[in-house]
C-alpha cells in the first residue's frame, strides 16, 4: 500500500491512518441513537453509501472543489458518516491540498475515537476500543510516508503533509499552543489547488479548539460552526470546557449533548463531572449523574421489558443532593411506582434503603427519595 502512488501519496497516507477503524461506534446505545436522531434518522445506510459513492466519483474525475462543497453541506444537514473523512482526503489529495488531505484522514480517526469507535488490534486483528494511542500510530505511519524519499508526493506536499500530521499529534496530546500555531500557518486562507478554506472545515474546528483552550477566542465564533459538528461529542466537550461567562448558562446543555452522543465515550466521564458542577454538586458526584435523555431511555427500557431491575442505574442519581436531574428521575420513578411489578420492586428497595438510612448522608437521601417514590 505504501508504494502505490497511482492515486497520490496522501490518499495512501489516509488509508494508513484509517485502516485500523472497524466500526462507527462502540457506544451506539439507545441514548446515543436517540441523540443522533435529529439529523440522521432513517439515513444511516444511505448516508454511508453516499459517502462511498462520493469517493468513487472523486477518483473518476469529479471536480474536487464542487465535491467538497457538497460534502460540507451534507455534513451540515445530515452529519458526518463513516468513510466521509477518507473521501474528503482523496478529494483534497487530487487538488494538491496535502495538508488538508492528511487532516481529513485524521478526522476519520478522530470521529471514531470521539464516538467510542473500535479499532483492529495490529497483532490479532480483533476489535479493540479506539484510543488516542491508535490515532497516534496512524498519524506516525502517515508521517513516515511523507518522510519517504521514494514517495511520489511533491516535496512541498510532503512538507505540508508532515506538518499537518505533527500538528494533529500535538492536538491529541493537548499541546494546543503548538498545534494552533502550526494550523494557523498551514491554513491561512490561501487556496490550495483551488480549494479555499471553508469557515467550518475540520482544520478550522481544530484551530478554534486550540484558541478556546488557550483562551484566545470567544465562544461565539465556536458556536457559529455548530451545524457541521452537532453530532460530534468532541464539539460539545470543547464547547463545555471553553464556555465563557456569557455562555455559562448553557454549560449544562453542552454537557448533556456530549454525554448523550457517546455515553461511554472518552469525553463522557469529564462531561458528567462538569454536569454535576453545573448542578451545584461536587465533581465526584459525576459518576451518578444521568442526562434527561438517559433517564427517559432507562424508564422506557424498563417499561418495554416489564423489568424494574433496569431502574437500578438511576438509584445512585436519586441519592445525590437536590438538583434538577435527580428531581426529574424521582418524578419519573414516582409515576411508575403505582403499578406492578414496579410497586413491589420499589417497596423492596425502600426497605433496604431504610435499613441503611443512618450509614451516610447519601443513604439517608436515597431513603427519603424512595419514601417519596413509593408514596401513593
Amino acid at each position: 500500500m505504501e508504494k502505490n502512488h497511482s492515486l497520490g501519496g496522501v490518499c495512501c497516507a489516509a488509508l494508513l491512518m484509517a485502516a485500523a477503524v472497524c466500526g462507527m461506534s462502540a457506544c451506539k446505545t439507545q441514548t446515543a441513537e436517540k441523540a443522533a436522531e435529529g439529523g440522521t434518522a432513517g439515513m444511516e445506510g444511505t448516508s454511508v453509501n453516499e459517502a462511498n459513492a462520493a469517493l468513487a466519483q472523486a477518483l473518476n474525475g469529479l471536480d474536487p472543489a464542487e465535491a467538497l462543497a457538497s460534502f460540507a453541506e451534507f455534513e451540515r444537514s445530515r452529519g458526518f458518516m463513516p468513510g466521509m473523512g477518507l473521501a474528503e482526503s482523496a478529494l483534497r489529495e487530487k487538488a494538491g491540498d496535502h495538508a488538508g488531505a492528511a487532516l481529513a484522514a485524521f478526522k476519520e480517526l478522530y470521529w471514531s475515537y470521539g464516538t467510542g469507535g473500535m479499532a483492529r488490534d495490529e497483532t490479532s486483528g480483533e476489535p479493540v476500543p479506539m484510543t488516542a494511542l491508535v490515532m497516534r500510530k496512524g498519524l506516525e505511519k502517515a508521517a513516515a510516508l511523507y518522510k519517504d524519499a521514494a514517495s511520489a508526493i511533491p516535496a512541498e506536499g510532503k512538507a505540508r503533509g508532515l506538518r499537518a500530521c505533527n500538528a494533529a499529534l500535538d492536538f491529541i496530546d493537548g499541546r494546543y499552543a503548538q498545534a494552533g500555531k502550526a494550523l494557523d500557518a498551514l491554513f491561512n486562507g490561501d487556496a490550495k489547488g483551488g480549494i479555499p478554506d471553508a469557515p467550518d472545515d475540520f482544520p478550522r474546528w481544530m484551530r478554534l479548539v486550540c484558541s478556546l483552550e488557550e483562551g484566545r477566542r470567544t465562544q461565539a465564533e465556536y458556536s457559529a460552526i455548530r451545524a457541521r459538528y452537532s453530532a460530534f461529542p468532541a464539539y460539545w466537550y470543547y464547547a463545555l470546557r471553553g464556555a465563557s461567562n456569557e455562555m455559562s448558562g448553557f454549560a449544562g446543555e453542552f454537557a448533556e449533548r456530549c454525554i448523550n452522543l457517546a455515553p461511554d465515550g472518552p469525553y463522557a466521564k469529564e462531561a458528567r463531572q462538569m454536569l454535576a458542577v453545573c448542578s451545584g454538586l461536587a465533581p465526584q458526584d459525576g459518576a451518578a449523574m444521568r442526562t434527561k435523555l438517559e433517564i427517559e431511555t432507562t424508564i422506557t427500557d424498563a417499561i418495554k421489558n416489564a423489568d424494574p431491575a433496569r431502574l437500578e442505574t438511576l438509584l445512585p442519581l436519586a441519592s445525590l443532593d437536590d438538583n434538577n436531574w435527580t428531581a426529574y428521575a424521582a418524578g419519573a420513578m414516582h409515576a411508575l411506582a403505582g403499578t406492578e411489578p414496579y410497586r413491589s420492586w420499589f417497596n423492596g428497595k425502600q426497605v433496604e434503603a431504610n435499613a441503611r438510612r443512618g450509614n451516610s448522608a447519601a443513604a439517608a437521601r436515597l431513603a427519603g427519595r424512595l419514601d417519596y417514590i413509593t408514596r401513593g
